[in-house]
């Protein structure tokens, strides 16, 4: 599963970039976000909760049409995972599933494809959701599906509990995201442990980024010839973990703060004095020689280097619950300061969204299959997995072990309750699933949730000088975040230009519709 999710990752970090998408959450000195509740969708039965509504075993099964993302083209035994999956759907809900794999890349033409000529569609997966939930219910492409929830979704409502915020938009309901048991990543940095054994480092002693610089110096005096600090990510930016995690509202330039009355206030990122002490650290680091000088034009990412055991130390986005990497044969120990822990915010909850689609004509028919797979431990199981003996094995740790070149092949955890699912042997590695799980617990425990939680912009009238502010972005932004230009020369001009490119409206707006949010919840 680790592979799976790295997939996972990388094209949403492609995706979100592309379309301005990416959050962030933090707050003024004094405030404290919400702590993150408990998953209530932790129960392995089988038993679906009798609904409101009451499902006609009498009239002909229907057949519902369900769009679900993959890489490319359908698996192999995407019909054989098609029947099962009708051997339950027919008993519980009277109705027969028939699957159709969209391709990731071209998934927003193929459903606006398919809407205008009026073809079938019953449920469709939008991936990532944040980047279409505004878009199509602007362009009725969607349906609220409220009064739907209430009558045929009981278990939905339970297993995606918090979740659900996430996918409103103007007070409704339109989508149903897909939970996960770890709610979001931090910001930190992966260190080696082969290297710090070797300087007799105690990695649990590194507390702050004075402690890391200390430790950088050390290894930057007696390993000369191998990058101390490096992106995880060819493109990647160091500053992230220095700056640590806050809410961007949906564009590159923002960051919400909490003002001292408790009210949401949106202002210029890069003009606030934390981007700009940031940048100076990572600047020190670069001048340093921590941080290689090719570093902007590189096309080895960070992550591949400390596998080779040529880099000591990769700037990460992807702090979980496992607490490090495993690469060949270097072992890497996540590194965690206050400001990086984790912290959630809308988009992270918008990866994986299920939405029916104006075309259906039989919308509580798919609110049916969605409560069904949230219901069902076998059919969540059956669609990420596979079935067993064919596409996998358990372990005798109690973990899944994908065959290769198997029939099935599934990146992400798209349908039901991910509670219910089986653990990977990549997650799990050398210790037991219970232990993964409790780390996975602990991990959870950590995670603060952004006060604007729940809030998606509406881009449609600024998306002229998003996009002129992205490319902005895009001239600065890795340059300054690596430390390679000076940044008490570089940000002035940075931001006059995101000015120039109509940064004041992006900000307007985003505090007008956060305004209107607020409201709202209140």
């Amino acid at each position: 599963m680790m592979k799976r999710f790295l997939s996972l990752l990388l094209v949403a970090v492609m995706l979100l970039s592309a379309a301005g998408c990416n959050s962030r959450a933090s707050s003024d000195k004094g405030s404290t976000p919400t702590p993150v509740g408990e998953s209530s969708g932790q129960s392995d039965t089988d038993e679906t909760p009798i609904s409101k509504g009451q499902i006609n075993f009498d009239e002909e099964p229907y057949t519902i049409t369900v769009c679900y993302p993959v890489m490319g083209v359908a698996s192999p035994d995407q019909e054989l995972i098609q029947e099962k999956i009708n051997e339950i759907a027919i008993k519980e809900i009277n109705a027969y599933v028939q699957l159709e794999a969209i391709d990731l890349f071209s998934m927003s033409n193929t459903y606006a494809l398919k809407a205008s000529s009026q073809e079938k569609m019953d449920l469709i997966m939008l991936m990532p959701g944040g980047n279409y939930l505004t878009t199509f219910v602007n362009t009725n492409m969607i349906v609220p599906i409220d009064d739907l929830l209430d009558e045929w979704g009981p278990v939905i409502k339970e297993t995606a509990g918090d979740w659900l915020p996430v996918g409103q938009f103007l007070g409704k309901q339109y989508t149903v995201p897909q939970n996960s048991t770890t709610r979001t990543m931090g910001y930190g940095f992966n260190v080696s442990v082969p290297l710090c054994e070797k300087y007799n480092i105690d990695i649990e002693s590194i507390r702050s980024l004075e402690d890391l610089e200390a430790v950088f110096e050390i290894i930057h005096k007696n390993e000369p010839d191998i990058t101390v600090l490096a992106p995880e990510s060819t493109g990647g930016s160091i500053i992230g973990p220095v700056l640590g995690l806050y809410d961007t509202l949906g564009s590159r330039t923002s960051r919400m703060v909490i003002q001292e009355d408790g009210s949401l206030k949106v202002v210029l990122d890069m003009e606030s004095p934390e981007y700009m002490e940031a940048a100076k650290r990572v600047r020190d680091w670069y001048q340093k020689g921590y941080i290689s000088k090719d570093v902007i034009t590189t096309q080895e990412a960070g992550s591949t280097l400390l596998e080779a055991g040529t880099c000591f130390a990769t700037a990460i986005a992807s702090v979980g619950a496992s607490g490090g990497t495993i690469g060949a044969g270097v072992e890497g120990r996540h590194v965690v300061f206050e400001s990086g822990l984790p912290l959630l915010r809308t988009a992270d909850s918008q990866l994986f969204m299920w939405a029916v689609p104006t075309t259906c004509t039989r919308p509580e028919k798919s609110i049916q299959l969605l409560n069904l797979f949230n219901s069902s431990a076998e059919l969540a199981n059956l669609f990420f997995h596979g079935i067993e003996g064919m596409h996998y094995e358990i372990n005798d740790k109690g973990a899944v072990v994908p065959f290769e070149n198997a029939g099935w092949v599934n990146y992400w955890p798209l349908v039901g309750d991910a509670f219910k699912l089986l653990a990977s042997k990549g997650d799990v590695k050398d210790g037991t699933v219970e232990e993964f799980r409790q780390k996975e617990a602990e991990f959870n425990k950590l995670t603060k949730i952004s006060p604007a939680y729940g809030f998606t912009l509406d881009t449609t009238d600024i998306k002229t000088e998003i996009a002129a502010c992205n490319a902005v972005g895009d001239e600065f932004g890795a340059a300054i975040g690596n430390g390679a230009v000076d940044p008490e020369v570089e940000i002035p001009r940075y931001v006059q230009k995101l000015y120039d490119a109509g940064v004041q409206r992006i900000i307007d707006e985003q505090q007008r519709q956060l305004e209107a949010w607020v409201a709202l919840q209140n």
